[in-house]
């Protein structure tokens, strides 16, 4: 569990004053997937860096599974993070490499680290591919890398920052895959940051950020019902078609 309790953060520049992060309160459950949208510059990333601990609030209490805030030095062990572009979180030459390196800089012994090298690629797919150089990995799959880099760390959650945004639509799918594949199987929380109404159908809670201001907490069908009050969101185009059958929006 994530939980944000009157959590408020704000830059000394004034430019990135828009990021700013106002009285946040919220519970996120491992229980489905969070999505966390919002408009360019509504703070979501702040958000993220605060769970991460790269930021930390200038009011205001931040816990990850009630034991763990987000200034102890055991953050690493409960947060993994997934960033947009793949190349940037890649560094092994070759897939098992990549993978395997968060547990070569923490010194895992070798027996150890093959085996959860050799897990966490056959749980995003990739296991055949662990002797192939990453150069000759598609977009997709090295998103899905990138993934099997995150969950040979044991995390209690992975945050991903506009992971799909570059992903083809079959990439996109296989990504989404994974991942509820992952949750299902090592009871992984997941927060999804995402600009992508594709990506919106597979979330279960939803908190909305507008301005630093959080300005929604619940299901994407809630949500839905109060789309006059989000005039940034667009919506999926099949909700578009929804309303035009029913005559408008309901």
């Amino acid at each position: 569990m994530i939980h944000f309790d009157k959590v408020t953060y704000s830059y000394d520049d004034k430019k990135q004053a828009s990021f700013s992060i106002k009285e946040a309160s919220f519970t996120c459950s491992k229980e489905g997937v969070v999505g966390l949208i919002g408009p360019n510059g509504s703070g979501k990333t702040t958000i993220a860096k605060l769970i991460l601990g790269l930021l930390r609030p200038k009011s205001g209490v931040i816990t990850i599974d009630k034991r763990f805030d987000t200034y102890s030095g055991d953050l690493w062990k409960q947060v993994a993070f997934v960033i947009q572009n793949p190349d940037n979180q890649i560094f092994g030459s070759t897939v098992g490499e990549d993978i395997a390196m968060p547990l070569e800089n923490l010194g895992v012994p070798r027996a150890e680290m093959t085996k959860r090298v050799s897990a966490a690629a056959d749980a995003v797919g990739l296991h055949s591919r662990l002797e192939d150089p990453v150069h000759t990995l598609s977009g997709g799959e090295k998103q899905l890398l990138a993934i099997a880099s995150a969950i040979v760390m044991k995390p209690s959650w992975i945050v991903f920052d506009e992971p799909t945004s570059f992903l083809d639509p079959w990439a996109r799918e296989n990504f989404w895959k994974a991942i509820l594949k992952v949750q299902a199987e090592k009871g992984i929380g997941l927060l999804v940051i995402s600009q992508l109404s594709e990506d919106f159908f597979y979330f279960d809670h939803l908190l909305a950020f507008d301005n630093g201001v959080l300005v929604f907490d619940g299901t994407p069908a809630g949500f839905r019902k109060n789309l006059d009050k989000m005039p940034w969101f667009t919506p999926p185009q099949s909700w578009i078609f929804e309303d035009l059958m029913a005559g408008g929006p309901q």
